[in-house]
């Protein structure tokens, strides 16, 4: 059957004909897979990984991460190791991880905990590490397709070195990168796990598939929506009805318990993070209603105060905006841009400085390796009219053209956007005499004492069952707290004094006389309750 033929049977197949059928004409020996590519690959993957390990832990020990979320998912692991399932005090009265989000996959980092293993600088080296893997997959992807090519005539199998453009133009993108550097979210992890579950599913290994889409569905209670997307995509370009009904149906399960069940279970006043799409409605049936009975309102949010044209600028820039040239796989975008734009908080809008963008990285460039590739056969159609594609074919200078002007474009967006010495502007992160000073003072703390902290110091200190974060333990008289604060640890030259917040601290605490200045050093200070525990 010719392709014109197919494609009056199926034009939503034929469309993407050539990506769904796996040739095996060459041995594993000989494949691209095994030679050169795949070694160029891995010095990315560990190139990455081991520089943003760096960087990362650097920004942790120069006290550039946060007690959200590095902070409060290193004490519900290391409380989850003691037998406190999840809990954690450092956004009191909230008690559990579970009411912020539902991650099943942080289990699998307790047993480090077990054997004094986990601490927040191995959460960031493991988020680098599996970030970078990533590359993996995009790589096996944009070899598949160079070989299917290969099968046809297009390419010759000198030209799989194309494919490792993708995996480099992926780590180099600013969304993916600022994911890495952002404390520790498992939702970052996502992305190679989708990435392992594409791949698994052009490849119709339909365990693998299940295996990875799990992995990717424990790591945020959103993430079933987009493995439900990857079902719908099964059906649509692959007629694979049965694996598209399981993918579905199992995301639908896991989202209902997770986002009706299981976070309303531990927060109080119901699931907190709805909140953010309060202005579209009180509860999910009207906040739907209004999605679709108010199209301007929805509008006027996404185009004026999330700036959607700019969104999607950035958004499509570093592929050469290829891939808008493959709709199918952008179908699992949906979710995640629904999730991020329809929210009220301006962090959500944003695809650099934070993880949000995360879920997006990998089916913006595996719909950039296909939409490179429905531009060829068109090219192929228009230009070489039937006849047999030889080396000098403008066809491969075409290809090649595409793939460098993705490299050139990603290239450019990461120097103005990006987090690696290539971009501007960056800087190492310097640990100066006061930070090590600062790190000195918090040693002096007894392990088991209750402490207050601001946000920076916090993932410094959470490897205990009680720490506090919110100023407001101080300003309101009915602060949840489980038990007071014997510590307070306060570098004045890192939180800002607003609204007179040193001076009310200082009153409040020494003035009062529940508490005395013990030491202070550097404007780092360590405010005791009387009388001063030691630290063992």
């Amino acid at each position: 059957m010719d392709n014109s033929q197919l494609r009056a049977k199926n034009p939503v197949r034929a469309i993407h004909n050539s990506q769904f059928t796996i040739h095996n004409s060459q041995s594993s020996s000989s494949s691209p897979v095994y030679g050169l590519p795949s070694i160029i690959c891995w010095l990315l993957i560990l190139a990455f990984a081991l520089f943003f390990s760096a960087l990362a832990v650097q920004q942790h020990r120069a006290f550039q991460t946060n007690g959200l979320d590095l902070g409060n998912v290193d004490q519900a692991l290391w409380n989850t190791a003691q037998g406190r399932f999840l809990n954690f005090t450092l956004m009191a009265p909230i008690q559990s991880r579970l009411a912020l989000h539902v991650e099943p996959i942080l289990l699998l980092l307790v047993p480090l905990y077990w054997f004094n293993l986990g601490s927040p600088e191995t959460l960031l080296i493991i988020q680098a590490a599996v970030v970078a893997l990533g590359a993996w997959p995009l790589y096996q992807l944009a070899i598949i397709n160079n070989q299917r090519s290969m099968v046809n005539g297009h390419l010759s199998a000198g030209y799989s070195l194309l494919a490792v453009i993708f995996p480099l133009a992926y780590l180099l993108l600013p969304t993916l990168e600022s994911a890495v550097l952002f404390d520790f979210h498992a939702v970052t992890l996502s992305a190679t796990f989708l990435l392992f579950a594409f791949l698994a599913l052009e490849q119709k290994k339909d365990g693998r598939f299940l295996v990875f889409a799990l992995l990717a569905m424990a790591c945020k209670e959103d993430m079933p929506l987009v493995v439900a997307m990857l079902g719908v995509y099964a059906g649509l370009a692959q007629r694979r009805w049965r694996l598209a009904a399981l993918a579905i149906g199992l995301s639908a399960a896991w989202f209902s318990v997770a986002f009706f069940l299981i976070q309303p279970r531990f927060a109080a006043g119901g699931n907190i993070q709805l909140d953010r799409y309060a202005w579209l409605g009180d509860n999910p049936p009207a906040m739907l209603w209004t999605l679709f009975s108010r199209p301007d309102m929805v509008f006027n949010h996404l185009w004026q105060q999330a700036n959607l044209p700019d969104y999607l600028i950035r958004l499509f820039f570093p592929t050469a905006f290829l891939a808008l040239f493959s709709p199918l796989t952008l179908l699992p975008m949906l979710p995640t841009l629904a999730v991020n734009l329809l929210s009220d908080n301006p962090f959500t809008w944003r695809l650099e400085d934070f993880h949000y963008g995360a879920p997006l990285a990998p089916f913006l460039f595996i719909s950039a390796i296909y939409g490179i590739q429905r531009i060829n056969e068109w090219a192929n159609q228009r230009m070489a009219n039937g006849r047999m594609v030889n080396k000098h074919s403008p066809i491969r200078s075409f290809a090649i053209l595409l793939h460098c002007l993705l490299l050139v474009f990603s290239i450019i967006y990461h120097h103005y956007r990006g987090f690696t010495p290539l971009a501007r502007p960056f800087a190492w992160p310097e640990v100066t005499t006061h930070h090590q000073r600062l790190a000195a003072l918090l040693a002096t703390l007894p392990a088991d004492a209750p402490v207050f902290t601001q946000s920076n110091l916090a993932p410094h200190l959470t490897q205990r069952p009680i720490i506090y974060g919110d100023f407001a333990y101080f300003t309101d008289p009915h602060f949840p707290a489980p038990a007071k604060a014997e510590e307070i640890v306060l570098d004045v030259t890192s939180f800002e004094n607003s609204g007179g917040l040193h001076q009310f601290l200082r009153r409040e605490l020494l003035e009062s006389g529940h508490y005395q200045l013990v030491s202070t050093e550097d404007w780092c200070h360590r405010i005791c309750s009387r009388p001063i525990r030691q630290a063992q």
